[in-house]
């Protein structure tokens, strides 16, 4: 039986939109075990605009990092898990760009905290509160057919329910919006991993370290305990 952790680290993972970010959480998963690992994607913080016209909300520029995610939120949601608590995640519906209703994720914290987005390292207060701060580098037009085959397909399914066309209309400004506002917060990364998933040695990088921090942790509960027992 896994025993509840007493440190819960923030590890942020950030890079372009397709550029790999989910499939180097889900090697970090399968190597260290879902157990310690959790990963939660907080572009479901984005602002609710239910309260605008659709006409109105599709011209919109979500990828204006100073005004499409709910930054106060998004830094609660980290310090809850930093600090061991339940944190609550709404469900956002990205094609009608508003969040569902009556429909949250009840999520625990676990001993490492993946938290993905490619705004990931812009806020200088997310920054402060994560451990490790990874940026995934991978080609823009790779980047783009990614893109395109995961937001065509249903929300249920991990996808963010849009058409083609409305894809390949939106992807210039993302790509804009990348070299613009997110692009440069690279420099604020510990791990730079060119390639995404398929970077194996990036991943086991960060996996030994993961590693190394729960072999320390094992060394110091059976030491406290050898003590309790002389």
């Amino acid at each position: 039986m896994i025993e509840q952790p007493t440190i819960f680290d923030l590890i942020i993972l950030a890079g372009a939109s397709g550029s790999g970010k989910g499939e180097v959480a889900k090697r970090i998963k399968a190597e260290i075990g879902d157990e310690y690992v959790g990963h939660n994607e907080f572009d479901m913080l984005y602002f609710d605009r239910s309260d605008m016209p659709k006409e109105e909300r599709d011209k919109l520029d979500f990828d204006d990092p100073n005004d499409s995610l709910d930054w106060f939120e998004v830094i609660h949601f980290a310090m809850c898990l930093k600090e061991g608590k339940t944190a609550i995640l709404p469900v956002y519906d990205f094609n009608t760009h508003t969040r569902i209703a009556e429909k949250s994720t009840t999520v625990q914290p676990k001993r490492f905290n993946l938290l993905d987005s490619h705004m990931g390292l812009w806020h200088p207060r997310l920054r402060a509160l994560a451990r490790k701060k990874i940026f995934v580098e991978t080609d823009l037009d790779i980047c783009a057919f990614r893109r395109q085959a995961r937001d065509t397909l249903p929300i249920e399914e991990g996808g963010r329910g849009r058409t083609n066309e409305s894809v390949r209309e939106q992807w210039p400004k993302v790509r804009e919006a990348y070299k613009l506002h997110f692009e440069p917060t690279k420099r604020w990364a510990d791990i730079i991993v060119p390639g995404g998933g398929e970077n194996f040695q990036g991943i086991e990088f960060i996996t030994n370290w993961m590693k190394y921090q729960l072999l320390i942790e094992t060394q110091q509960k059976s030491k406290r305990s050898h003590k309790k027992k002389n």
